[in-house]
């Protein structure tokens, strides 16, 4: 009878390496149905995190010429990273595996990924600066013009360890007969091919206090504003081949011992394929040297991502009731555009074993091309978000 939780976590535990725990259980084991708790549950997520060095500047001036007052400054910031996500799945994971494949030995589908080194160095930075007019246009009335300029850095590795495909996913060649290492665009030192290099964000306001109601101000702007960009985007990109080649193994021995085992198919498919890509190998002539071989997943990115950009408007109402009270309605309003979305299933497919859980022999391809990689993620801009609120 299985019982309780083996493996990592235990060990883990009572203060042991990660060498420990992989004497004891050297990968992770998740049954299907969720019956059991998995064996060795945290292995495939670890070691990861990541050491971040920070330093920033901030400057403002001010002065005040007549009725206007002007301001100006600039901010600068920069993050130092060494990052080592890349060493997530880099101990192998068999899911999916029933309990009568568990007693034959069989594993579900194994999961492992082979980074080239265990941490990467990241640095990205933030760059803003403004200046800003208010002016006094009368006692009741004042206007604020302002306008702000924001450049995100392109977030680079200093040993170029990102990867991609050659260009968006749906306009590249479908062709499985080209070489890896002409579909896959490696060794670049910047994650996005192209990015925004100034967002110019203009911005007005208003108070005025009218017809000589001295207690009822009234109260508005527009504004455009900017975001930052997703750092963590680099992850993903860092984890692509050739650098490093994600494997998916279904069925197989579970056994370390037995010849053929999972985790020993996962890496001769890594090293047919770090092979093939060096000398310009195809997804055919691999297959041939490694029966079985099964293509990595990569992550890529649209050919065009701007930074994401918001407008902002308000109109206020404001009424003072008495010395301790005030009635306020409030308008505001936000409306998104160049947000960036994720799209996991640009080239999901059904394998011979998704096939066997549908209960069918027949093939279930849910996209119009066909590549030589095994499935991809694109990140893109997405259609615009926003919506309005009003408080009282």
């Amino acid at each position: 009878m299985l019982r309780g939780r083996l493996g990592f976590p235990a060990i883990y535990e009572m203060g042991c390496s990660l060498q420990a725990a992989l004497q004891a259980q050297p990968f992770r084991l998740a049954f299907a149905g969720g019956a059991f708790s998995s064996l060795g549950r945290l292995l495939d997520i670890v070691p990861q995190g990541r050491n971040v060095t920070q330093y920033q500047f901030v400057d403002d001036f001010s002065i005040t010429k007549g009725d206007h007052s002007l301001k100006f400054g600039l901010s600068f910031r920069r993050n130092d990273i060494t990052d080592f996500d890349p060493g997530i799945g880099s101990i192998g994971a068999s899911e999916g595996t029933t309990l009568q494949n568990f007693f034959n030995g069989i594993g579900g589908t194994y999961f492992q990924s082979f980074p080239s080194q265990p941490s990467q160095p990241i640095a990205l930075y933030a760059l803003g600066f403004y200046a800003q007019d208010e002016w006094s246009v009368k006692p009741n009335l004042k206007l604020t013009f302002s306008l702000r300029g924001e450049h995100f850095s392109n977030p680079v590795c200093q040993t170029n360890c990102f990867a991609r495909l050659g260009g968006d996913f749906l306009n590249i060649s479908p062709d499985v007969n080209q070489p890896y290492n002409q579909a896959i665009v490696s060794g670049q030192n910047q994650v996005l091919p192209n990015y925004t290099a100034v967002e110019w964000l203009p911005r007005f306001g208003f108070t005025w206090t009218p017809f000589g109601l001295k207690n009822t101000v009234v109260r508005g702007g527009f504004g455009l504003f900017a975001d930052s960009f997703p750092g963590t985007v680099a992850d993903q990109l860092l984890s692509n081949p050739p650098l490093q080649a994600v494997f998916n193994i279904a069925g197989g021995a579970l056994s370390p011992a037995v010849v053929g085992n999972q985790a020993k198919l996962a890496a001769q498919s890594n090293a047919a394929f770090q092979a093939g890509f060096a000398n310009g190998g195809t997804l055919a002539s691999i297959q041939n040297s490694v029966p079985g071989f099964t293509p990595p997943t990569i992550n890529t990115v649209a050919n065009r991502i701007q930074n994401p950009r918001y407008q902002e408007w308000n109109l206020e109402l404001q009424q003072a009731l008495g010395q301790k009270m005030s009635l306020s309605l409030n308008y505001v309003g936000n409306h998104g555009v160049h947000e960036v979305v994720q799209n996991p299933g640009l080239n999901s497919f059904c394998d011979s074993n998704c096939q066997g859980q549908l209960g069918t022999t027949t093939g279930h391809e849910t996209c119009r091309r066909r590549q030589p990689i095994r499935g991809s993620r694109q990140l893109r801009k997405s259609v615009p978000s926003g919506y309005p609120i009003t408080t009282g």
